[in-house]
């Protein structure tokens, strides 16, 4: 009978082995597809993937993906900033000349009111029209809001 020679190990892989034993578990299916999963997301190897679900669970890796929270925070803002940017009216103090924002609904009324009174509509009706005295023109009417200092 023949015996199989066992291999002896380098200094550096007794040295390697004991920085970095191997560790041996089982898992069910719902965790190997975590694995993969995360392999395939991240491009890790097995090992790699393992040391990163390891390393996220004790807290000690910031995860990359946001919470569903943080995204709909960074979508309403974005959102209402673009609104904001169509939609705001603004106007300069008849005082310091400073632009201030039309937030208040009296200021709104005002505004629609004026509008209203002075014939401002749609283009097209205006256009549609004959004889229809409506203006339409938003530059005159920026430049009489601002000679009247509103």
């Amino acid at each position: 009978m023949s015996k199989v020679k066992k291999q002896k190990k380098t200094p550096l892989k007794i040295e390697y082995d004991g920085k970095h034993p191997p560790r041996v578990f089982r898992s069910d299916h719902d965790l190997e597809e975590i694995i993969q999963a995360t392999q395939k997301d991240e491009g890790l190897s097995r090992s790699d993937a393992i040391k990163y679900l390891i390393r996220i669970g004790a807290g000690k890796l910031e995860v990359r993906q946001r919470s569903e929270k943080e995204i709909r925070e960074k979508s309403y803002q974005e959102g209402y900033m673009k609104a904001k940017a169509i939609y705001s009216v603004q106007f300069k103090c008849a005082g310091c000349k400073e632009t201030i924002a039309v937030e208040s609904e009296d200021v709104r009324k005002a505004a629609a009111k004026y509008l209203q009174e002075h014939g401002w509509g749609h283009s097209e009706c205006a256009q549609g029209k004959a004889g229809n005295k409506m203006s339409v023109n938003l530059l005159d009417l920026l430049e009489l809001l601002d000679n009247k200092g509103i």
